[in-house]
């Protein structure tokens, strides 16, 4: 078999072997995927990150209610 014939086949043979992805690998492609995949966010959501709109102003605490004195006195 001439040279050429050997390239050939031994080019042949590293098209066959797939090499084993690294875990670095697969777990970037597995985020990428993640990331495609993922809706974008809410508009509402954009528009407070960009400080566009300005925040919700809290909500008020709830008043304290009147809380009955314990006795420490038997009746």
């Amino acid at each position: 078999m001439n040279r050429s014939g050997m390239d050939r086949s031994r080019s042949s043979e590293a098209m066959v072997k797939h090499k084993q992805p690294s875990k670095e690998e697969v777990r970037e492609w597995l985020r990428t995927e993640i990331a495609r995949r993922r809706p974008p966010p809410d508009p509402v959501q954009i528009r407070r990150e960009l400080a566009w709109e300005p925040a919700p102003a809290p909500a008020p605490a709830p008043a304290l209610q009147a809380v009955k004195p314990f006795r420490t006195t038997a009746r």
